[in-house]
């Protein structure tokens, strides 16, 4: 919700903050009765907004720890739902050498070593990893390029973890997910299922590690590992 994140920000900086109270002389002034009337707020409706605007995050985002900036992670979000959305499967996009996957995703690619030597593939800005059993997608991060949504059916599904002290999410069954472009960008038609995979940020990076077969030991081994 960039637009929730910018307001917050606007009204912090429009926020006048009373100066530190005197607590000596003012429990001096009470014990001799003389004690001054508290002042009234400077603006009731600066402290309104705040409070309608804190209202207004979804129920849905405040459930996952960690699915928002001032929660962990800056540019992934999940949302819960009913049933098993319709998904596609996967697409990679051209397979080239790993620079070339590079330029055109404009990134420098993370590359653990236990994907040395894996394929390399371009599409819309990803750059994928594909070798072994495991698959790594990874995208430039930034306020206004793409975005991770991840879509599960329990919210028990999803655990924060940590990579290297920082926040990550791990998805311990199968679910989908989509990049969106906010605002008003390129958003894909159907979802993509995925394996259980872990999600995390790293140098400007966006990324998602998945394997049929991959648990959260390893995950966290392989995205500790990259560089």
């Amino acid at each position: 919700m960039p637009e929730l994140e910018h307001d917050l920000a606007t009204l912090a900086t429009e926020l006048e903050w009373p100066e530190t109270p005197d607590l000596a002389a003012a429990a001096v002034a009470r014990v001799r009765g003389t004690a001054p009337r508290r002042r009234r707020l400077r603006r009731p409706r600066l402290a309104i907004a705040i409070a309608a605007l804190i209202l207004a995050v979804p129920a849905a985002a405040l459930a996952f720890p960690g699915v928002r900036e001032w929660l962990g992670l800056r540019h992934v979000t999940v949302r819960t739902a009913p049933q098993q959305p319709r998904a596609q499967a996967h697409e990679f996009g051209a397979r080239l050498p790993l620079a070339t996957t590079a330029r055109r995703a404009r990134l420098t690619p993370l590359v653990p070593p236990a994907l040395r030597g894996a394929a390399a593939y371009e599409r819309r800005g990803a750059l994928t990893l594909r070798g072994h059993g495991l698959l790594l997608e990874q995208r430039r991060g930034s306020l206004y390029k793409p975005y991770l949504e991840k879509i599960v059916r329990v919210a028990s599904d999803v655990r924060r973890v940590e990579i290297h002290g920082r926040p990550g999410l791990w998805f311990r069954t199968q679910h989908e997910y989509t990049w969106r472009t906010p605002p008003g960008g390129y958003v894909e038609q159907l979802p993509t299922r995925s394996a259980p995979a872990l999600v995390w940020e790293q140098g400007g990076l966006i990324l998602r590690l998945e394997g049929a077969h991959l648990t959260r030991a390893r995950a966290i081994a392989i995205a500790e590992a990259a560089r």
